[in-house]
């Protein structure tokens, strides 16, 4: 069947994207290459307007300069670069929002993106609605997207979440884990769901353990401040890992929507086994890289962990019996965005697919063998033609099976599709000739199935 040709990317509209934080480690290493990236695919509006926010003095080409560092050297960026300006001040004071809105005076749709440590997160919101820039008007809209940690434990992440609320809109607030952008985390579902030979072997008869590992090579870098209050726990497993987790653990949605994966991935997460004081002691070993306690904003003592290696258990009928192994740390030998590997009995489960496949083609053409029972005296157009359709998916199950040869195939399907050109035209020829019974009507001619192709019809 001819390939649909795609649809071009839709293009986000014009706006201003205000970023807290302009001048830390996330702008810099994650933030400004993925909005590179979105330019150069066409995703992004020439217009977007950037405004970098930070504490330390500084300007327009201050903050460029410094964003140059880890963002592509396309035109793309060269263009996007002279659309940068900096604003500085302090995210707890009022002058700072009284500055933004002057800047934002003229703005329609504004993205305001908190790359800031988490104790900001509220209090900036609150900033930003007491200085009038959540309103919305018409055809112009305000949104605010808070990165993670989202609290650093339940009741302060409902904390949080209360403030944010009381003073805008659930629809206007975006929390999200940027470790989901990646292509890679991306392609977990589609390699699952679309693949029913995989699928079946995706549980726990076929797969003795599960790893996830997030490694880098990277220290804690400026982020010495965060990371000794948060830690590799807090920082990578409860999002990064438990994202990754829930969408190889979980059952397949109804849906590709975001509610039934979210409700998959919250079904998987509920099933993870709580482990006891001593289990947490006996699964958990945590580690510190040589060094880190000598990093900028790092108490000299710390005992925060830069390593984290943690063992769980899903109860669930799929994955009983299966432990997965969660890891990441900063400054390691390797680094790894993220690396799933699946171990047991690799020849087995080939073995399986193998099978299935076999008897699905087996099965296959079996059913198009017997409804062959039509004969070769069909007299009528779509008589004519499904018996076509049934020789074409015989003959592609015989091909896959490798019983006869693609050739023989298909001069047996164009002899059919000739014999079925010819009774077309018959069928016609009656019509003109007024030979047809009352009421009756030949069928519109239809195209024919291409050389190799087989037709869609059921």
């Amino acid at each position: 069947m001819a390939r649909r040709p795609q649809a071009a990317p839709r293009q986000a509209p014009p706006a201003t994207l205000v970023i807290f934080g302009g001048t830390g480690d996330l702008a810099r290493r994650l933030l400004m290459p993925a909005i590179a990236h979105l330019c150069g695919d066409g995703l992004i509006a020439d217009e977007l307007r950037i405004i970098g926010i930070g504490a330390r003095e500084g300007s327009d080409e201050d903050l460029r300069a410094s964003l140059d560092e880890f963002a592509p050297k396309t035109e793309c960026w060269r263009t996007l670069r002279d659309n940068i300006t900096y604003l500085q001040g302090d995210f707890t004071k009022p002058p700072l929002f009284n500055d933004l809105k002057a800047k934002l005076a003229d703005a329609g749709n504004v993205v305001f993106y908190l790359a800031t440590p988490a104790q900001f997160f509220g209090p900036i919101v609150e900033s930003l609605a007491g200085a009038g820039l959540m309103q919305e008007k018409e055809n112009a809209f305000r949104r605010v997207a808070v990165e993670k940690p989202f609290g650093h434990d339940l009741a302060s992440a409902r904390a949080l979440n209360k403030q944010i609320l009381a003073v805008v809109d659930e629809a206007q607030v975006y929390r999200i884990d940027h470790f989901l952008g990646k292509e890679t985390v991306q392609n977990i579902m589609v390699a699952r769901f679309a693949n029913p030979w995989l699928e079946a072997v995706w549980n726990n008869r076929y797969i003795d353990s599960i790893q996830i590992t997030a490694a880098e090579t990277v220290d804690v870098g400026t982020r010495g401040a965060f990371y000794d209050a948060t830690g590799a726990l807090r920082d990578m497993v409860p999002n990064h890992l438990f994202q990754l987790m829930a969408m190889v653990g979980m059952e397949p949605p109804n849906d590709l929507s975001a509610d039934s994966i979210r409700t998959e991935k919250a079904k998987l997460l509920e099933a993870v086994r709580i482990p006891t004081p001593a289990e947490a002691k006996q699964n958990a070993v945590r580690g510190q890289y040589q060094g880190y306690r000598k990093a900028a904003d790092v108490n000299p003592k710390s005992n925060v962990e830069t390593y984290v290696a943690l063992k769980f258990w899903v109860d669930s009928w799929r994955w009983a019996g299966v432990p997965f192994y969660l890891r990441t740390g900063k400054a390691l030998k390797a680094r790894d965005n993220y690396m799933l590997q699946m171990q047991r009995r690799t020849a087995e489960a080939m073995q399986l697919i193998n099978q299935s496949k076999q008897a699905k083609l087996q099965e296959q053409l079996a059913q198009t063998m017997a409804s062959f029972q039509i004969g070769d005296d069909a007299s009528t157009f779509d008589e004519m033609r499904d018996k076509i359709d049934r020789r074409a998916a015989a003959a592609e199950a015989r091909m896959q099976l490798g019983s006869t040869s693609v050739d023989n195939q298909m001069q047996e399907i164009e002899k059919e599709a000739m014999d079925m050109q010819l009774q077309d035209k018959l069928l016609q020829y009656k019509k003109e000739m007024g030979l047809l019974p009352a009421g009756s009507d030949a069928p519109a001619p239809q195209a024919l199935p291409a050389q190799g192709e087989t037709s869609s019809r059921s």
